[in-house]
């Protein structure tokens, strides 16, 4: 956040859009959450939270070998000028999915269509990949970004 202008006295919130999962059990106490306002620089700070009054409960990551599984585990095959067949996306149990995710994806040369959020009790999500017809036959990476 950068221009953000506060009076002293003011509450506010902050929303955590992403937050890593360790890969061992572990309890994360989010209230010892450190929140900070810098200058612009960054070399200066205006403002901080105080330990124990963030007013948030724990959270609790239990590792899962659980993922998201994109076309079956198989390559994704599209014609410069077209459109590919529909896609899956599932959960690696093959299940439902248990939680609501809003889906971008990240391609210098490839474009995306179809829907881009998957709800909690969805079986799959579908999406499509159309290549410029000025593409050269070769492998492309893509990255599906989960927020």
């Amino acid at each position: 956040m950068t221009g953000l202008n506060l009076l002293a006295n003011t509450i506010f919130s902050i929303k955590i859009s992403s937050l890593p999962t360790p890969s061992l059990p572990i309890s994360v106490d989010m209230n010892k959450l450190r929140i900070m306002a810098t200058t612009a620089d960054r070399l200066g700070t205006t403002a901080a939270s105080i330990q124990l009054h963030n007013l948030v409960n724990s959270i609790t990551f239990l590792p899962s070998s659980l993922h998201i599984v994109i076309n079956n585990y198989t390559t994704i095959q599209v014609t410069a000028g077209t459109y590919s067949l529909p896609i899956l996306i599932q959960p690696s149990d093959f299940n439902t999915f248990v939680s609501n995710m809003a889906i971008s994806f990240v391609s210098d040369a490839l474009a995306f269509g179809g829907s881009s959020y998957i709800y909690l009790g969805d079986t799959a999500g579908k999406f499509i990949v159309g290549a410029d017809s000025s593409l050269i036959p070769t492998i492309y990476a893509f990255d599906v970004i989960k927020t």
